[in-house]
This record gives structure tokens, sequence and C-alpha cells, in this order.
């Protein structure tokens, strides 16, 4: 097909939305088509023969393909508890806190959904115990920090209170 003669200039519609769309571009709209497209023509049409495919094939970049979704349910509740712990959330602090969440997203992928994907290997009693003691991990960690999250003044703060 055409297409495929034309895939590494495809990239161009994903590289074009990182450097010209920003917190102004409206979203979701016909804008959002373009990085969508650029995706989509990679996913249907790539084939070893393009410098795409050989870009995607790097160690690291499947490496982070792989834990991304573990990166994607860390990083945002991690920030959240920076913004209300540190008093100056700087840049630092910021990378600091996104090393953890790769940290956490490397142990979630080897040991929850690595596991997960081959049903003889889950231990249903071995689950259960891992289940009941971060539950109550997280039950002691809220019951001893409660007034150190009280105190700060914060957003989240308020916005919890008014949900209660």
């Amino acid at each position: 097909m055409i297409l495929k003669n034309y895939l590494n200039y495809v990239v161009l519609l994903i590289i074009f939305s990182v450097f010209f769309f920003d917190r102004k571009t409206i979203y979701p709209s016909i804008y959002t088509l373009i990085p969508t497209l650029g995706t989509a023509f990679i996913i249907l049409f790539a084939s070893s023969k393009t410098i795409t495919k050989r870009i995607l094939s790097i160690k690291i970049i499947v490496g982070f393909g792989l834990i991304s979704y573990s990166l994607y349910l860390w990083h945002q509740p991690l920030l959240v508890f920076g913004r209300i712990f540190f008093e100056d959330f700087s840049d630092e602090n910021k990378f600091i806190i996104l090393l953890i969440a790769v940290s956490l997203s490397i142990f979630s992928y080897l040991f929850v959904e690595k596991p997960f994907r081959n049903n003889n290997k889950i231990n249903i009693s071995l689950f259960l115990k891992i289940c009941t003691a971060s539950f109550v991990s997280v039950i002691l960690f809220s019951f001893f920090n409660a007034n150190f999250f009280s105190n700060k003044n914060s957003t989240e703060l308020t916005l919890a209170k008014l949900l209660i």
C-alpha cells in the first residue's frame, strides 16, 4: 500500500502535536485527530522495514511501553500527595516523585501485571493475603497521617471535604 511508504512521515503528525499543542488547544476537538490518526497509521501500517518500527523497537522504549499502564496509574496519586506533602513542590521534588512512580511501575508490572497474564501462576490464597495487607496498610497510613494532611491548606483537601 502507498501509505506504508510514507509511514515515516506520518510520525510527523505526532511530533507536530507534541510541539505545537499547548494548554490553549481545545480538547477534544478536530485537533485531536492529528495525533490520533498518526498513531492509528503507525499501528496499522508499521512494518519491519520502516525507521519508525526500528525506533519503537529500542529496548528502553519497549520497556516504557510495558510499564506505561502502571505508570499511568501511579503518577497522578503520587503527584497529588507530593503537592500536599511538600511545602515547596519544586521541579526537583516532582522529578523525585516521578522516579518513585517509575520504580513503582516497574514493580507493579513485574509482580502484578505479568503474573496475572498467566492464570496458572496465580495463587488465590496469596492474592487475598496481599489484598488484605494492602487494605490494612492504606487504612493505617490514613489513620496515622490524617492530622498531617488535614493541617495542610490545599485544594485537594477542600475538595475531599466537600465530597465527604
